[in-house]
């Protein structure tokens, strides 16, 4: 058991989000899904390379999330849980290399990490 965890655990807007894509894109084949989310990936590569303005970056990472969400929908991920269970990897990450919370600002070391009780 990891000794530090992210507290919050209240649906987020990520959930409804990822429920609503459900219903927009529907499920599609898993090779396509890959192939649509790699390309995505590579727009906003490019966009970001090239200096775009930060609507049309931010249009780029839009694409992007809505490929990771439909994989994630495929396979029955809750992508509000996994980005918890990255978040709290990578705050015990930073606690055991750095003894703290090396890049966060103060107000969320203190109030959104907790010790677990064994």
């Amino acid at each position: 058991m990891e000794p530090f965890r992210y507290v919050s655990e209240a649906p987020s807007n990520l959930t409804i989000l990822q429920k609503e894509a459900r219903e927009v894109f529907g499920e599609y084949d898993l090779d396509k899904s890959l192939v649509w989310m790699t390309e995505e990936f590579g727009e906003v590569i490019k966009a970001v390379h090239k200096g775009r303005p930060t609507e049309e970056i931010a249009e780029e990472i839009g694409d992007l999330l809505s490929w990771i969400i439909c994989l994630a929908n495929h396979f029955g991920i809750d992508v509000s849980h996994a980005l918890r269970l990255t978040m709290n990897k990578e705050i015990n990450r930073q606690y055991q290399e750095y003894g703290s919370l090396k890049y966060a600002t103060k107000q969320f070391q203190v109030t959104h990490v907790v010790e677990e009780s064994q």
